[in-house]
C-alpha cells in the first residue's frame, strides 16, 4: 500500500505532544476522535474508515464519543461519578459543573491529559472564549485545574505541576452585589404585591440566599426561630425571627407548607424564579442595579452595625468563607474604622 499524506485526508488533525511524538486525530464539528497507529497503517486506515463512513451516515456526534483511559474526557466522567469529585457539591454546582465539564469535553476530551501544557489549557480558554461568556472560559480553565488534582489524587495517575495554575483570567470586572439602602427598602416594600413584601422580608430579616427562603415551611418554626439548612453548603442555622418579621408571619395564610409562595399561591420553583419576581418592582421605583441578593448584603452589613463580630454574622447567615462575608462587610468594616480613627485624632488634639 502507498504512502496516503494526511493533508489528503478530510477531517484530519495532527500536532506534536510535550514529549515530541506525532498525534493523529479524526476532527468533525469541533470533535476530536483519537486515530490510533500511524497514518497508512491498516489500524490507523480502519479507524479513519469508520469515522468517514459515521460522518456520511450522520450518526457521528457527541454520543459516539468514547473516552479512553488517561483522556481529559475519561478523568471527566471518573471526576463526575466519585463522591469526592462532583458529588461532593450542591445539587445546583452539581448542575453548573456539568455544564462547563461538557464544554472542556468538546474542547479538548480526546486529549490525554499527561499532555496538557499551559499553551493548550490557555488555547482552551480563548476557544472557549469566543463561544461563550468570558467567565465562562475562565470557570473552565479552573475546573481543569481541579480536574489536575483528582486525576492524581483519585486516579493515581502520574501528573507533574498543574498546567491551569497560574493561568491569566480574562474576566477581569466583579460584579459586586449591591446592598439596599434604607430608602430602596421602604420604597419596594410600599411598592410590592404581599407575596413580594414578604419575600423582602424573609430575606431582610433572615439574611439567607433566595434558594433558601423559597424553602421555608412554617414547621421550621420552633420557639421563636427558624431553621434553615442551606442548599448551598448544607449548613444548618437557626435565626431568631426579627420582631419587624413577626407580623409579616402572620399576616400570610397558610395555603400549603411553605411559607413564601408566588401571586398563583404556588410554591416558587427555583431561586431564578424569585429573582424575576422581585425584578419588575425594583425596575418600577427606577433600581435597574439591584438584586433580591443584595438584602443578604444588607442583613449582614445591619448584624454588624449594631455591633456583631464576624462569627456572630456569619452564625446567621451560615457563610462558611469568611473571604465572602468580609466582601459584603468591608464598606461597613471602613466605616467603622474611620470612625473610630476620627475619635482618636480629636482625643489626641484634645489632649494636647
Amino acid at each position: 500500500m502507498g504512502s496516503t499524506p494526511t493533508d489528503k485526508l478530510r477531517y484530519i488533525t495532527e500536532f506534536n505532544d510535550r514529549w515530541g511524538k506525532r498525534r493523529y486525530y479524526f476532527r468533525y464539528h469541533g470533535q476530536k476522535f483519537k486515530l490510533q497507529g500511524k497514518p497508512n497503517s491498516a489500524e490507523f486506515m480502519a479507524a479513519y474508515a469508520r469515522y468517514l463512513a459515521l460522518v456520511e451516515s450522520g450518526e457521528l456526534g457527541r454520543n459516539n464519543l468514547i473516552f479512553i483511559n488517561g483522556t481529559i474526557g475519561w478523568v471527566i466522567e471518573k471526576y463526575l461519578a466519585h463522591d469526592q469529585g462532583l458529588l461532593k457539591h450542591s445539587a445546583s454546582t452539581q448542575r453548573n459543573y456539568r455544564l462547563f465539564c461538557d464544554i472542556i469535553k468538546r474542547e479538548i476530551g480526546q486529549f490525554k491529559i499527561a499532555d496538557l501544557t499551559p499553551v493548550a489549557v490557555r488555547a482552551m480558554r480563548d476557544s472557549i472564549n469566543v463561544k461563550h461568556r468570558t467567565s465562562v472560559a475562565d470557570l473552565c480553565v479552573t475546573i481543569v485545574s481541579t480536574l489536575w488534582q483528582f486525576a492524581i489524587e483519585h486516579q493515581r495517575l502520574p501528573l507533574g505541576h498543574n498546567p491551569a495554575k497560574g493561568i491569566y483570567k480574562l474576566h477581569t470586572k466583579k460584579r459586586i452585589t449591591k446592598r439596599w439602602s434604607q430608602e430602596i427598602i421602604d420604597k419596594f416594600d410600599a411598592a410590592a404585591t404581599p407575596p413580594l413584601r414578604l419575600a423582602l422580608y424573609l430575606l431582610l430579616y433572615t439574611g439567607q440566599r433566595e434558594c433558601d427562603v423559597i424553602t421555608m415551611q412554617w414547621d421550621h418554626i420552633r420557639d421563636g426561630m427558624i431553621c434553615v439548612k442551606q442548599r448551598k453548603t448544607g449548613e444548618v442555622v437557626w435565626i431568631a425571627i426579627d420582631p419587624a418579621l413577626q407580623p409579616a408571619l402572620d399576616a400570610t395564610p397558610r395555603i400549603n407548607e411553605y411559607i413564601l409562595n408566588s401571586k398563583r399561591g404556588r410554591p416558587f420553583a427555583s431561586s431564578n424564579g424569585l429573582s424575576r419576581a422581585i425584578r419588575p418592582t425594583l425596575k418600577e421605583i427606577g433600581i435597574n442595579d439591584h438584586s433580591g441578593h443584595g438584602l443578604r448584603v444588607s442583613a449582614a452589613c445591619a448584624l454588624k452595625e449594631a455591633g456583631c463580630s464576624d462569627d456572630l454574622v456569619a452564625a446567621i447567615t451560615g457563610h462558611t468563607n469568611m473571604k465572602t462575608l468580609r466582601i459584603y462587610l468591608k464598606e461597613v468594616d471602613r466605616q467603622q474604622m474611620a470612625r473610630e480613627a476620627g475619635a482618636k485624632r480629636a482625643a489626641a488634639r484634645v489632649a494636647r
